[in-house]
């Protein structure tokens, strides 16, 4: 046996040693998936449902963290019945509910039901089994806040009082929708790739475009419909309008974005 054998023998030797010191490890190191599981961790914690008091919806308008009162422009204003944000600040600040034990035993079927229903979903930018890592958190609210419209914010979900005496099957409906809602602002990636798949051209941010309606449920973009080829916004009738409701755009709200679009979709499943 020559020198080289000898030296190839003891280095694979000690390669094997290596190899069975380290588990098998491979030589390349595979990239691990971006993932959001700490992101939902706030959403998943707790029991499945949960419920404000009137205090603390209350709070929670008064501080305004995501700061979607604080960018209302005058036209949101105005549709609101009101001049500054400090007044319809005040105006919310006595808007929150408490639940009764009625309205959480129905608001806790009908989630159930909508959540049973969500989790065979796949498509529209949504996984159906992310969305069951969604806590319910729901919050009551009279018409003096946003004109009595069921809505999402952080994950927070504002039920109108109407809304909760909605047919079983109409709030399982909404339910679905505004869970969508919390998806797209939890998974925001599924939701862009999504769009860019599907045609949906970004177009221009919502703040430059005049009389553009805030909605606390979208992204700050306008989009380009893939088959109308229209931009998607919904468009206040005046500059001093008597209602959220008050735009040039239809009562149909999905044609407002592309997120409204997806959400009354999936809510007809």
């Amino acid at each position: 046996m020559n020198l080289y054998m000898v030296l190839s023998i003891i280095v694979l030797v000690g390669i094997l040693v290596v190899a069975v010191l380290f588990g098998l490890q491979p030589l390349v190191k595979l990239t691990k998936p971006t993932s959001t599981a700490k992101e939902a961790e706030p959403f998943a914690a707790g029991e499945a449902v949960s419920f404000f008091t009137a205090k603390e919806t209350n709070d929670y308008l008064v501080k305004d963290e995501d700061k979607y009162v604080t960018r209302l422009t005058a036209q949101d204003l105005s549709a609101r019945g009101v001049s500054t944000t400090t007044e319809y600040l005040q105006v919310v600040a006595t808007t929150g509910l408490t639940f009764s034990d009625k309205e959480k035993t129905t608001l806790r079927n009908a989630a159930t039901k909508a959540d049973e229903m969500l989790s065979q979903f796949y498509g529209l930018g949504v996984v159906g089994s992310k969305t069951q890592n969604i806590h319910w958190c729901f919050a009551k609210v009279g018409d003096a806040y946003e004109n009595g419209l069921p809505h999402t914010r952080s994950n927070v979900i504002f039920v109108p009082v109407k809304v909760i005496s909605y047919s079983h099957k109409e709030l399982i409906s909404t339910l679905i929708h505004e869970k969508v809602h919390l998806y797209q602002r939890l998974y925001p990636e599924d939701i862009q790739a999504y769009l860019e798949f599907a045609g949906y051209i970004q177009w221009k941010e919502r703040q430059f475009y005049p009389l553009a309606r805030s909605n606390p449920d979208i992204d700050p973009f306008v989009y380009i419909h893939p088959s109308t080829k229209q931009p998607m916004v919904a468009l206040y009738a005046s500059d001093t309008p008597k209602s959220i409701s008050d735009v040039l755009v239809s009562s149909d709200y999905k044609n407002e974005h592309p997120y409204e679009e997806i959400a009354y979709a999936i809510a007809t499943i």
